[in-house]
């Protein structure tokens, strides 16, 4: 497996949690090779129940029992937003990725904009080398994410930590 890889965990399709045991090996060898985990949360279109299975309470489990782990975790659990920054906004290795935050969907139903620009504030504020930049193209327009982190009206330092630098480090990406 190449150092700049990851691996990605789409829990919310299959029935089961994050701490099953089946995965557990992956935890520990992505600890070992210091590459990060992705999980896939939140709903799927036409599917709210699909959410049991990625909740970020599982995913705050697995970071405090592998606190060297790098853990990603994709769309902010939406449309629960709020608990999934309260969840895990105090564990040093986890990371936020931003992807789908400006569908359609996504916005409606986890409060509009103002609340995903509020999310990413208090995140940013928090610490702005948890957030990284993402967008599910081809689904996400990739436009709309870049005017998503421009509207925060960030210093650029913050901004390249965002769009490029957190990814580099956090993916020990060859620069």
């Amino acid at each position: 497996m190449p150092i700049n890889s990851s691996v990605f965990l789409g829990i919310d399709n299959d029935p089961y949690y994050p701490t099953d045991k089946r995965c557990l090996p992956y935890y520990e060898l992505c600890d070992k090779l210091g590459v990060p985990i992705l999980f896939h949360t939140g709903e799927n279109s036409g599917d709210s129940e699909c959410s049991k299975w990625n909740d970020p309470k599982y995913i705050v489990k697995i970071a405090k029992k592998h606190p060297d782990l790098k853990i990603i975790i994709a769309h902010y659990y939406w449309p629960k937003m709020d608990y999934c920054y309260e969840a895990a906004k105090d564990i040093k290795n986890i990371f936020f990725d931003i992807a789908a935050m400006t569908d359609d969907e996504v916005v409606e139903m986890s409060g509009g904009t103002g609340k995903v620009r509020n999310i990413l504030e208090k995140t940013i504020s928090n610490g702005s080398d948890k957030v990284i930049f993402g967008t599910d193209w081809p689904m996400g327009k990739t436009e709309n994410h870049i005017n998503l982190i421009k509207s925060l009206n960030l210093k650029k330092d913050i901004e390249d930590k965002i769009f490029y630098k957190n990814a580099i480090k956090l993916y020990r990406l060859p620069i």
